[in-house]
């Protein structure tokens, strides 16, 4: 009787080690979607343009094969 107490116990003890398991894989899966749907927004942008007062300015310089690097 004792061996049936023993491996019931071992099975209750496996049991719980593959529904933690799962809990945790689903947990991870939900944060993995959710990360992968989730929106992004781009609120601002500044620099510095070599040669250029503003990025329009810089970019026409790029599209003329130009370099506003100075010395």
């Amino acid at each position: 009787m004792s061996a049936v107490i023993q491996n019931s116990s071992g099975s209750s003890q496996a049991s719980e080690r593959v529904f933690k398991a799962l809990k945790e894989a689903r947990s991870q899966l939900e944060a993995i979607e959710q990360a992968r749907n989730e929106r992004i927004a781009i609120v601002g942008m500044a620099g510095r343009f070599p040669g250029a007062d503003n990025l329009d300015e810089f970019w026409d310089l790029l599209n003329q094969g130009k370099s506003g690097i100075r010395m």
